[in-house]
């Protein structure tokens, strides 16, 4: 009988992802039969039943790009910030501006979405005016991302 493959969606984001496992004697392979949805992490898997133990996978997921950025505090600024992001392993960087309103940020437009994000980039926001004031904080989302295959 074949061990059941188990992801561990907690703290990912993600749900429905269902897989089998391929035995020869062993834990051949794994095949991804529903890749699931709305993941920002990798899950984890395991293996449930089956007789056996010590066998090992590790998901991985489609490369997402920026969905969103949203800000979570305004910040106060005289001139509109610049925005970086910074991280997420991009096989091409994601762009964005700021547009400020009565002294703070309404807005952060992402102007190219980059490719092939594996995790969520930092957003960071500096100044281009060498003003002091309450900085800015954003947050960045990815687009939705399924499993696509499980090694």
């Amino acid at each position: 009988m074949s061990p059941s493959v188990v992801f561990n969606n907690t703290g990912t984001g993600g749900s429905s992802a269902a897989a089998t496992a391929t035995i020869n004697g062993y834990v051949s392979g794994v095949t991804v039969n529903t890749n699931g949805n709305a993941y920002q992490e990798v899950p984890t898997i395991t293996f449930s039943g089956g007789g056996g133990t010590g066998a090992a996978a590790t998901a991985m997921l489609q490369p997402r790009s920026i969905g969103a950025i949203t800000v979570t505090s305004a910040g106060t600024y005289s001139t509109a910030p610049n925005v970086l992001i910074s991280g997420g392993n991009p096989t091409t960087q994601a762009t964005a501006t700021a547009s400020i309103a009565g002294a703070g940020i309404v807005s952060i437009t992402v102007s190219q979405q980059g490719t092939g994000y594996t995790s969520v980039p930092d957003v960071i926001i500096t100044r281009t005016d060498g003003s002091s004031g309450v900085d800015a904080i954003a947050v960045a989302r990815l687009s939705e991302s399924s499993i696509v295959t499980g090694k």
